[in-house]
């Protein structure tokens, strides 16, 4: 992609979605997941996020067992399906690092799980910023 990339930034103070920068992740504008995942998404969890909160999804499934926070660290949840796309939810955008958060898997089998969080996904994987429909 150009040098155009929107960049989303999670955990500082949030600005206006047009120009906030990512910690942590690449952001690619016309890539993510499949409409009918972001529908579910909005559907089954729309109710738990806030307003003002930051969506983004990795543009392909990854295997939630082996995800790691921006620390490195693994992330711990319970029930969750071997492939699925990734919805990190920034809850407090406004505040600093290390708050409430929450990283939600959707598995094209429909099956989803929400796991409490207070860091970004690791670096490593590509996301799309969420619009709240």
């Amino acid at each position: 992609m150009g040098s155009n990339k929107e960049k989303l930034h999670v955990g500082h103070r949030a600005r206006p979605p047009s120009s906030v920068e990512a910690p942590a992740g690449r952001v690619e504008p016309s890539a993510g997941p499949p409409a009918t995942i972001v529908d579910h998404f909005w559907r089954t969890f729309g109710g738990r996020v806030p307003a003002n909160s930051i969506v983004l999804a990795s543009i392909e499934e990854l295997d939630p067992n082996t995800l790691k926070n921006s620390r490195g660290l693994s992330v711990s949840c319970k029930g969750i399906p071997s492939s699925a796309f990734l919805f990190f939810v920034d809850l407090d955008p406004e505040a600093n690092w290390a708050h409430d958060c929450a990283c939600v898997f959707i598995a094209s089998t429909g099956e989803t799980a929400w796991c409490a969080a207070d860091w970004s996904p690791h670096e490593s994987i590509t996301l799309k910023l969420q619009a709240r429909p």
